[in-house]
């Protein structure tokens, strides 16, 4: 993994005029304090040495090249650059001040009493993308470590955003592609999308902010974020709770928030909730009817294809989504992205959005089988809305059914002769068999009466 830590903090380096020999010691240095067994190993040892002051591996590194290196006669550690040394304790950002969210370790606090790292401001550009470079370099060492020991497929990873659409794109463009090439072809073009996308915002916010000299990177924000996605995507609901038997209708805005390029397709993938199941032919675009979305196999994954989509453009989709009786109690969570291809071929994706709406419990219990709704459809749309009564409906709706199994049994189970019938078939009684009916009838009619007033009562 430093490997591709090492490789992408001096390219990125070099694209944005740094020190690359500064970058790449703080790409291989900053992590040098890292026990084994990555982050479980270091919560672990942090919970063992608590008596002692705890433990944090940034504290460590400045340990291992400030102390524990032992190289040279006159002094311990390494023979380290003040911007080195400053870089590797505060590449996660300052230390003190309202921009740390972390008390400064003990090691760090007392290094710093006899030599001034600054521990306040943000480390310098080059740290920055040293951090920035370990995370690409993690990220992408976690898809290939996943995939060979079997955590997950590459077909699990076609619905996860930015990654997906890369796999996706590998495949169509070399379909007879061994799994393991693929992989690492998959891999490679992630890191250099990530690469070339913290490029080239870091570029945009350095024109933004007009830096007149090194300082000015480390004072108040940091220069090298994750950059600002070309598509824009915000997720909306109708309502803010459900129970099983409603529609609920979600809004999916997508925006293309740059100056270029056009995109000339342009897909919406959303995750419904569990228990959630999208109503077929509810789907439009811009307020225009749309075609229903491909659905994956567990109807849990949609996607809309919604066309070409030009800078400035933005485009809306709406749907709905049934609420069934076996959908989780509590909060819901829809998720949606969306893709884009440009003309060149290149595969561009949003940030996942999100809008949240809480299931509570309705009329049906879970173990029904919701057929449909009774509801007042003024509108005729065929969906449940809010100001639809459905109880008065649902009301009249078990009026009819209490005086259609009233008849149905009186027919079928009131004459003498069916009564003697049944009561031969199942060896007993006349009189057990007609009291068993009697019974019956009785429990049907008063469960429906139940609820009947139950639901006048709402």
């Amino acid at each position: 993994m430093n490997t591709i830590s090492t490789k992408s903090a001096r390219s990125i380096c070099r694209s944005l005029r740094l020190n690359e020999d500064l970058g790449e010691a703080l790409a291989l240095a900053h992590d040098l304090g890292h026990p084994p067994f990555g982050h479980a190993g270091e919560d672990a040892l942090r919970e063992m040495m608590e008596p002692f002051g705890g433990f944090d591996h940034n504290a460590q590194s400045l340990r291992v090249i400030t102390r524990l290196e032992q190289r040279y006669a006159e002094f311990d550690g390494l023979n380290l650059t003040w911007e080195t040394l400053e870089g590797l304790i505060k590449h996660n950002g300052p230390l003190t001040g309202p921009a740390s969210n972390r008390p400064m370790p003990q090691t760090i606090a007392e290094y710093v009493k006899g030599h001034d790292l600054e521990p306040s401001t943000h480390a310098g550009a080059e740290a920055q993308v040293a951090a920035l470079s370990d995370d690409i370099a993690y990220n992408n060492h976690d898809i290939d470590d996943g995939l060979r020991a079997g955590l997950f497929t590459i077909d699990d990873l076609s619905d996860v955003p930015l990654v997906g659409p890369v796999f996706r794109q590998v495949r169509k463009t070399y379909p007879e592609l061994d799994t393991s090439r693929l992989v690492h072809e998959a891999v490679r073009g992630l890191i250099g999308h990530m690469v070339h996308d913290l490029v080239g915002e870091t570029q945009r916010r350095i024109e933004e902010a007009a830096p007149g000299c090194a300082d000015d990177a480390v004072t108040d924000r940091a220069m090298t974020p994750v950059m600002q996605p070309l598509l824009e995507v915000v997720k909306a609901a109708n309502r803010a709770t459900a129970a099983p038997g409603d529609a609920v209708t979600y809004e999916v805005s997508v925006a293309h928030t740059a100056e270029d390029p056009d995109l000339t397709a342009v897909e919406v993938v959303d995750s419904l909730p569990t228990g959630m199941r999208y109503a077929e032919g509810s789907a439009g675009l811009d307020g225009l009817p749309l075609a229903d979305p491909a659905i994956g196999p567990d109807g849990s994954i949609l996607r809309f294809d919604i066309g070409p989509l030009v800078p400035g453009q933005r485009r809306i989709v709406r749907y709905s989504a049934i609420v069934a009786t076996d959908a989780r109690r509590g909060e819901a969570i829809n998720r949606a992205f969306a893709t884009g291809t440009t003309l060149s071929g290149h595969t561009l994706q949003s940030p996942t959005a999100a809008a949240a709406v809480k299931i509570v419990a309705g009329p049906f219990r879970p173990e029904a089988y919701l057929a449909g709704r009774v509801f007042v459809d003024r509108d005729l749309d065929s969906l449940p809305d809010d100001d639809e009564d459905r109880h008065r409906a649902l009301v009249s709706c078990l009026r009819r059914m209490r005086n259609d199994l009233r008849d149905l049994l009186s027919r079928h189970y009131g004459g003498e002769h069916s009564l003697r019938e049944l009561a031969e078939q199942t060896d007993r009684s006349y009189d057990a068999v007609r009291q068993s009916v009697v019974r019956a009838r009785k429990w049907l009619g008063d469960c429906i009466e139940r609820t009947m007033r139950e639901e006048e009562r709402r």
